[in-house]
C-alpha cells in the first residue's frame, strides 16, 4: 500500500484522459489566428500597388512579455529593411512604416503579440497605352521570397515561442497572399492591366481585361497549416500559379519557374 493510500485505477485513468485532452487541445491546428490580420479582404481600393503578405500560426500561441515582443517585433522590421522604431504600437501589435511625400505608407509590416505578421509593400506601377497599369511579377515575387526568408528565420521563431517542445508545437503556419488590383489618387481610380514575367509573355484568355483577385487572395487553401520551414520558392510557386491562372494566363510553367528563379536570385543579391 502506498504511503499516500491505495490508487484508485479508475481515477488515475481519468486523470490521464485528461491529460491527454488537454494535450491534444493544446497541439490541435485551429486556424484562427489568421483571421487577426488588418487586411481582410481585397475589395478596397488603395494608394498603391501593393503586395500584401499575411501569415500567422496555425495554432494558437501563448504571447511572450512585452519586452520580448518588442525586441522581436524590431526584429523582424529590421530584417525587412524598415525602421526599428515602430510608427504605432499597443499592447498588442507594432507597426513598422515607410512613409511617402504624400503621407502614404507605402511599406509597413504589423506584428502582433498572437504571432501575425503582415506586410504591405508598394510595387512600381507601369502605365500602359489606356491610363492602366501593369506589375512586373518578378517585383512581386522577390519581396514575397524575402518576407517568406523571415518566417523561417529565428526571429519571428522566437515570437511564436522560446521552449524547443513549444517551437515543435508551433512550427506550422497559415499564409494568405495578395496583391491590390485598384489604386485610388488625386487622378482617379485605375486598375491592373497586365502581369509581365520574364522573357515571352504568355497568352492570355481574351476576356480577361483587368486584374482579378479573389476576395481572399491567393494561396490561402494551398499555404493552410504549412511548414514554416518551407522554401521560399515553394511560397512564391503557389501564389505565381494562383495569380496568374486566376488572371486568365495560357501554358504558363516557363513563365513561372523563370520568375521564380529571377526572385529567388533577386534575395540572394
Amino acid at each position: 500500500m502506498s504511503a499516500l493510500g491505495p490508487l484508485d485505477p479508475f481515477r488515475a485513468l481519468s486523470a490521464l484522459r485528461s491529460l491527454i485532452a488537454r494535450v491534444t487541445r493544446a497541439a490541435r491546428a485551429d486556424h484562427t489566428t489568421l483571421n487577426e490580420r488588418t487586411q481582410r479582404t481585397y475589395g478596397v481600393l488603395m494608394s498603391h500597388a501593393f503586395l500584401h503578405v499575411a501569415v500567422a500560426p496555425s495554432r494558437r500561441i501563448r504571447p511572450g512579455s512585452a519586452d520580448e515582443f518588442a525586441h522581436s517585433a524590431a526584429a523582424l522590421a529590421g530584417a525587412l529593411g524598415l525602421p526599428v522604431v515602430p510608427l504605432l504600437a499597443d499592447a498588442g501589435s507594432q507597426r513598422f512604416a515607410e512613409i511617402d511625400a504624400a503621407g502614404s505608407q507605402i511599406r509597413s509590416l504589423v506584428v502582433t503579440r498572437s504571432g501575425v505578421i503582415e506586410m504591405l509593400w508598394a510595387l512600381e506601377q507601369h502605365p500602359t497605352a489606356d491610363d492602366a497599369w501593369a506589375v512586373r511579377a518578378v517585383d512581386a515575387c522577390t519581396q514575397l521570397a524575402r518576407f517568406a526568408q523571415l518566417v523561417g528565420d529565428d526571429d519571428y521563431q522566437q515570437l511564436l515561442a522560446t521552449s524547443r517542445w513549444r517551437r515543435r508545437v508551433h512550427s506550422r503556419v497559415d499564409w494568405m497572399l495578395g496583391v491590390a488590383v485598384t489604386t485610388a489618387d488625386s487622378n482617379g481610380t485605375r486598375g491592373w492591366r497586365d502581369i509581365l514575367v520574364p522573357g515571352e509573355q504568355p497568352d492570355r484568355a481574351s476576356g480577361h481585361a483587368y486584374g482579378f483577385m479573389s476576395p481572399y487572395g491567393y494561396g490561402t487553401d494551398r499555404l493552410r497549416g504549412v511548414k514554416r520551414s518551407l522554401e521560399p520558392a515553394a511560397i512564391v510557386r503557389v501564389m505565381l500559379e494562383e495569380w496568374l491562372r486566376a488572371n486568365g494566363y495560357l501554358r504558363t510553367t516557363n513563365a513561372v519557374k523563370a520568375t521564380v528563379a529571377a526572385a529567388i536570385a533577386a534575395t540572394a543579391g
